[in-house]
Order: C-alpha cells, then structure tokens, then sequence
C-alpha cells in the first residue's frame, strides 16, 4: 500500500511540474518572446515608418511580395486604410484591395513571410 501512495504522490508532482512549467513558459513569452522562440526562428519584426518607406517595397507602382508582408503586418496592428496608405505611399484604393488578399490569407493567424532585409532570426 505504500509502495501505491508513493506512486501516486510522483505521478502528481510530476503533473505539477509539468503546469508549473507551462505556466512560466507563458509568462517567458509574454515578457521576452524572443528569448521564448525556439533557436532559429525567425522575429517577425513590426514594420517601422522608415521600413514601410523602403524602395525595396515597390517597383514602380506595385507593391514586391515583400511590400505586401509589410502592408499586411500594417493591417495585424490594425491599420487603417488612410493610415497604412500614408505609412507606405500607397493609395487607400490599393490598401482596400490588399485588405481583401490579407483577409483572403487568414487575417492576422495568415502565415507571414519572412522579409530578408527587415526580418532576423533568433
């Protein structure tokens, strides 16, 4: 009977630990997600104004695969159509479009696409 009970205490602190340690794994991400990451990993970076404005965003009038990632990570945080238009010298019109595309590719749980230029890994 002993041999049981003792069992039955490791098999619970066991579980215990184990929620413990998801628990603060949690807690690791909300304050450091970089460090959470798995090595390799690539930071998906929020574009700044400075990156929005970059030239590699653009040929000619178009926006390159990589200027769309950075309109759509515009439309994560909840740009608006003006606000994201200005930030990337784009017209509203075109924002409108590409929100369709963006929502067409899941919204903000979409897969992102890793921007060699912005972009790091872990």
């Amino acid at each position: 009977m002993t041999a049981e009970i003792t069992t039955a205490v490791e098999a619970a602190r066991a579980t215990l630990h184990a929620e413990i340690d998801r628990q603060l794994d949690v807690l690791i991400a909300r304050f450091d997600p970089v460090r959470a990451l798995p090595s390799g990993t690539p930071i998906f970076k929020d574009p700044s104004d400075a990156d929005c404005l970059d030239p590699r965003n653009k040929t000619g009038l178009n926006l390159t695969p990589e200027g769309v990632e950075i309109l759509f990570r515009l439309l994560d945080k909840g740009a608006g159509y003006n606000s994201a238009g200005r930030k990337m010298s784009i017209t509203q019109t075109a924002v409108r479009n590409r929100k369709g595309d963006w929502n067409a590719a899941g919204g903000v749980k979409r897969k992102k696409r890793f921007i060699p230029y912005l972009d790091t890994t872990a």
